[in-house]
C-alpha cells in the first residue's frame, strides 16, 4: 500500500511513472545469509529456466509488478535487474515500501546440519518485492528510470539506505518463534524415546538452547546499544557422573505377624529393601544411557509423584480390606470356654458345657443367658447315658 505520508512524493513519482520511460530496480535476492525459516540458500546453487522471471508483490499471482531481466548467482549474493510495470509498486518503493526481495524456491539438493537446512543447489520460481523478507541481506539497492525513446537514464539512483537494525532484529524475532517450537517438538519427543534416539533430542535441545541464547544476548544488544559484558572464562567442565551399581540381591521380606520388640528388625528390613530398590533402578538408567547430572522435566516429577500416590493408596485400601475380612473371620472363630457360668458373657462361636452336653453359642451372649433356656445357645454334642 501507498505511504500517505508522502503524498506528493507517491503523486509525482506515479505521473512521472505514467511519461513512457521504463523503471527499473537492482539488488540482491538472496545471500548464504541464516534466513528466517532455518534456511542457508547458496546463491551459485541457485537454478531458472530462462529470463525473464516474473515479479510479483508478496508472492501473489494477483499483483504482478513486472519481470526480472537480469540475474547474476555469485558467491556474495544472487544479484538481480528488475523492470517495474506497476505505477503503484513503484511509487511504494519511492515512498520507502517495498524495499525487502524474497524469492520462492524449492531445494534440489540439500543438507541437514544443527538443525538448519544447508541448500547446495535450488530452482527459482519467481521472485517477489515485499516488506519482510525472510533473508536480511535480500534488500533493492538502487534504481533507475530509463527514457524508451533515447535508451537514456533520466534518473539513477544507487544505495538505498536500509534500516538494518530493524532487519535484523525482525529477523531475530522470527527465528526465535521458530526455535522455540522446535524445541517443543524435540522435548516431546525427548520424553518417549530411550537410548540413541533420547541422546539425539537431547544434543538437539542443547542446539537449540544455545542459538537461542546468542539470538536473545544479540537482540539486547540491538535494541540497547549496550555490548555484552566478555565471558569469564569458566572451569572445565566435569564429565557426567555415573551411577554405582551395586548389584543386590533382593532382600527376604520380614513374614510373620508383628510382635513387642519387632521395630528395629522391620526398620532394618525396609532400609535393606529401599537400598536394593535404589540399586535395582539405577542399573536400569544405566543400561538406557541416563547419568545422574540428567534433568527431570515438572511433568516427569508429577508422573512419578502420581505413580507412587495411586499405588499407596491402592495398596492401603487393599490392606484395610484384608484388615476387615481377618477381623471377622477371628470374630466367627469357634472356641472352648469351659464350663458354662451364669455370671460371663460369651461370643459367637464360644464352646461350653452345660449339664454334661455341648452347647455352641449362636450370637454374642449376656450374661445370665443359660444353655437351654435360650434360643442364643444351639446344642451340638448331646450328653450320654451313665451306665
Amino acid at each position: 500500500m501507498t505511504d500517505t505520508r508522502n503524498f506528493k512524493a507517491v503523486l509525482a513519482s506515479k505521473l512521472k511513472f505514467l511519461g513512457g520511460a521504463e523503471h527499473f530496480v537492482t539488488g540482491i535476492a538472496s545471500t548464504s545469509r541464516l534466513d528466517a525459516h532455518g534456511h542457508v540458500l547458496h546463491p551459485e546453487g541457485a537454478r531458472w529456466d530462462a529470463l525473464p522471471i516474473e515479479l510479483l508483490r508478496e508472492h501473489d499471482p494477483n499483483q504482478p509488478l513486472g519481470h526480472i531481466v537480469e540475474l547474476k548467482a555469485t558467491k556474495a549474493g544472487l544479484k538481480f535487474k528488475a523492470r517495474i510495470d506497476s505505477a503503484d509498486a513503484w511509487a511504494d518503493m519511492r515512498a520507502g515500501g517495498l524495499r525487502g526481495v524474497s524469492v520462492s524456491s524449492k531445494p534440489i539438493d540439500f543438507d541437514r546440519i544443527d538443525g538448519k537446512m544447508i541448500w547446495n543447489e535450488w530452482t527459482i520460481a519467481e521472485i517477489s518485492l515485499c516488506e519482510a523478507p525472510a533473508n536480511g541481506d535480500a534488500m533493492v539497492e538502487g534504481w533507475e528510470i530509463v527514457d524508451t525513446a533515447k535508451h537514456a537514464p533520466i534518473e539513477h539512483h544507487q544505495s538505498v539506505v536500509v534500516d538494518t537494525k530493524a532487519t535484523q532484529l525482525r529477523d531475530i524475532s522470527t527465528r526465535l518463534r521458530d526455535l522455540a517450537k522446535a524445541r517443543q517438538k524435540y522435548a516431546n519427543r525427548y520424553r518417549q524415546v530411550i537410548g540413541a534416539e533420547r541422546d539425539a533430542m537431547a544434543a538437539a535441545l542443547k542446539t537449540v538452547d544455545a542459538e537461542t541464547q546468542r539470538l536473545i544476548e544479540k537482540q539486547v544488544q540491538l535494541e540497547t546499544g549496550i555490548e555484552p559484558e566478555a565471558k569469564q572464562a569458566t572451569a572445565p567442565a566435569q564429565p557426567p557422573r555415573s551411577w554405582e551399581v551395586k548389584g543386590l540381591a533382593e532382600p527376604e521380606y520380614p513374614w510373620g505377624a508383628r510382635k513387642a520388640g519387632d521395630k528395629a528388625r522391620i526398620d532394618k528390613a525396609f532400609e535393606a529393601h529401599l537400598e536394593y530398590y535404589q540399586d535395582h533402578l539405577a542399573k536400569v538408567f544405566q543400561e538406557i544411557g541416563q547419568v545422574p547430572d540428567d534433568a527431570a522435566t515438572i511433568e516427569d516429577t508429577v508422573f512419578i509423584h502420581a505413580v507412587q500416590k495411586a499405588g499407596f493408596i491402592w495398596t492401603s485400601r487393599r490392606v484395610q480390606e484384608l484388615e476387615e475380612r481377618v477381623a471377622e473371620l477371628e470374630a466367627n472363630q469357634q472356641k472352648f470356654a469351659g464350663v458354662h457360668q451364669r455370671s460371663l458373657p460369651y461370643r459367637k462361636g464360644n464352646l461350653v458345657v452345660h449339664a454334661s452336653s455341648l452347647w455352641v453359642a449362636l450370637a454374642d451372649i449376656p450374661e445370665g443367658a443359660m444353655p437351654g433356656t435360650s434360643d442364643l445357645w444351639q446344642m451340638a454334642v448331646k450328653a450320654g447315658s451313665v451306665g
